[in-house]
């Protein structure tokens, strides 16, 4: 699957619940989702729930703690990896 086509998929899922501003869109790669707050922790089981059930991976708790999931350019590598 292509970078582009999970990238949508991946905003789509963001903007459920808000817009992505505009300003991060810009560099959207390097968007840090969880740290700037725009994925709070209560929202964020609901956000790998619906990554596993649009992508059917799993998401494990090595992939959290990994620097890639903290950014979409990052969380697009995780996804890449588990569907080969």
């Amino acid at each position: 699957m292509q970078d582009k086509l999970i990238l949508k998929k991946i905003i789509k899922i963001l903007e459920e619940k808000k817009n992505i501003p505009y300003k991060y869109k810009k560099k959207i790669y390097n968007f840090k989702y969880l740290d700037l707050g725009y994925v709070d922790s209560l929202e964020l089981i609901s956000f790998v729930f619906n990554i596993e059930k649009n992508f059917k991976i799993k998401i494990y708790d090595h992939d959290f703690n990994s620097s890639n999931f903290r950014t979409i350019g990052g969380l697009i590598k995780i996804i890449k990896k588990k569907l080969k």
